[in-house]
Parts: structure tokens; C-alpha cells; sequence
């Protein structure tokens, strides 16, 4: 993806939660987990990225972060924003424990 491509991405995000709010959600979650879009950009496995997107773990973590703080602007505050990630890539050298901690806070 390039970097525009990313921030039509992250626009896309944004409008599903505006449906899911439309059809009456009280909730929205954004998938991170399982080897998923978002999953990928986060593990060092898969990730291989040389821009802002990519390489160390603030890189990494920089697709999901934008992605939770433009849906957090849109979706009404007093409603829950949830992030599914996986904890761990269960590799060597991937997504660990200490990442997903990070992550959360």
C-alpha cells in the first residue's frame, strides 16, 4: 500500500463506524488480531515496510494507531471503541507480549 493508499484506508475505517452508528451500534471494534490487515502491519514478521509504516515498533504500531485515534474522533465519545490484537505472533522474532502492552497503553 502507499501512503496515500493508507489514508484512504484509514478514511474507510472511519466510515464503517459511521454505518455501524447509523445501524444503531453502541460498540465498535477494530480488528487487529489474527494475521489480519491491521495484524499485519503491527507484526515484525510480516511487516516489512521502510517507510513511516514499518521498521521499528512505534513504526509498526502507526497504521493501528491512526486508525483508533481518527475513529475515536468520529465515534461519539460516551460509546466504547474496542481493539482486538493478538498478544503474541507465537514466532521468534515476532509480535510479543512486551509489543501488545505497548500497544494498550
Amino acid at each position: 500500500l502507499t501512503v496515500a493508499e493508507i489514508q484512504a484506508l484509514i478514511a474507510d475505517y472511519v466510515s464503517a463506524a459511521h454505518r455501524a452508528r447509523e445501524a444503531g451500534y453502541r460498540i465498535v471494534e477494530i480488528h487487529g488480531a489474527h494475521g489480519y490487515l491491521v495484524h499485519s502491519f503491527l507484526s515484525p514478521l510480516s511487516n516489512r515496510r521502510t517507510d513511516a509504516y514499518g521498521g521499528d515498533l512505534k513504526g509498526r504500531m502507526r497504521l493501528a494507531l491512526e486508525i483508533a485515534e481518527a475513529i475515536r474522533a468520529a465515534w461519539p465519545q460516551d460509546l466504547p471503541l474496542f481493539f482486538r490484537t493478538s498478544a503474541v505472533d507465537g514466532a521468534p522474532e515476532g509480535w510479543s507480549l512486551d509489543d501488545t502492552v505497548v500497544l494498550a497503553r
